[in-house]
């Protein structure tokens, strides 16, 4: 017998996907910096920008800036497995009250989701790419980061926050929201669908948690998360050349002029620098994600 659809929001959704998502950032942060300095700093080589993070600044270098995304994180992953989740009710009652969502369900419902995180991820994300930027040379080394705009310190994640909203007023924690937008909307899409065809191909239900079912949904998050990304690196690259930008006096005018002068001075390729990282860190960032996001679902469902 099916049942009626709900008057209010589950719930459910939201404190699965905070427990996700703070799990998942732990494991992909340091691969998450690299990237970062890849497409802002100019390396063009991932094991060169990883040996020289670790060479300055130790494995501290790949967890700068990480306190605010620790703490906020689960609450982005919140909003967006919420939405996600409700969205996809909504749309599964709305076709007649089927009992199975369709694919196409799955990647609408996925977009709601991923637009909806935009107004808490995008300050988070420029407050992140702040710190990460911030490179340390040792005494004696060679400072061999190139990176000509000068900047501002930033002595930890609140004094970054408090420096940008003073001086720059609230729009700059929204700096490059239309890249990020065009980039996190479709790709969010694509991440539920990519998740949920490996699920339904390999026959496994998500609400199970035996060793089988958990090993794919293991797979089945690195999965959406490497193909999720490799539709959207060029419009993370210009996202992040934004929100590192000097805003005191920027480099770039907007998205179409940072994408102009990117391919004028640094060729097509720079579009696709750090694929490399980004593909490492999602492996074990949505493998995680979705395995606690899965787990606490199927919990908290059946304590209701």
């Amino acid at each position: 017998r099916r049942k009626t659809p709900q008057s209010m929001p589950d719930f459910t959704n939201f404190l699965a996907g905070y427990i996700g998502g703070t799990v998942g950032i732990v494991f992909g942060y340091p691969m998450d910096t690299i990237k970062t300095r890849q497409q802002i700093l100019g390396v063009k080589r991932f094991w060169r920008c990883a040996f020289l993070t670790y060479r300055n600044e130790g494995i501290h270098g790949f967890y700068k800036g990480m306190t605010i995304p620790m703490l906020s994180t689960g609450a982005v992953n919140s909003i967006f497995f919420g939405v996600y989740g409700n969205t996809l009710e909504f749309l599964r009652w709305s076709c007649k009250g089927e009992l199975k969502p369709s694919y196409r369900d799955v990647y609408l419902a996925g977009c709601v989701g991923g637009f909806a995180q935009l107004f808490v991820a995008c300050p988070i994300d420029i407050i992140k790419i702040k710190l990460q930027i911030q490179t340390e040379s040792r005494p004696g080394c060679i400072n061999e980061w190139k990176y000509e705009c000068p900047l501002e310190r930033y002595y930890g994640s609140w004094d970054c926050a408090r420096k940008l909203y003073k001086k720059h007023g609230i729009s700059s924690l929204y700096r490059g929201f239309l890249s990020m937008a065009l980039r996190d909307v479709k790709s969010f899409g694509i991440y539920m669908l990519t998740y949920k065809w490996t699920l339904d191909m390999a026959s496994v239900n998500a609400n199970e948690t035996s060793y089988r079912d958990i090993t794919w949904i293991l797979i089945a998050g690195a999965l959406a998360g490497m193909t999720s990304w490799i539709f959207v690196v060029p419009l993370d690259v210009i996202k992040s050349k934004l929100q590192g930008d000097n805003f005191k006096d920027p480099v770039y005018k907007g998205t179409l002029d940072c994408i102009r002068k990117t391919y004028r001075e640094e060729g097509a390729e720079s579009f696709f620098r750090g694929t490399t990282a980004l593909m490492l860190r999602s492996i074990p960032l949505n493998s995680a994600t979705f395995l606690f996001y899965t787990i606490s679902l199927s919990y908290l469902r059946r304590l209701e």
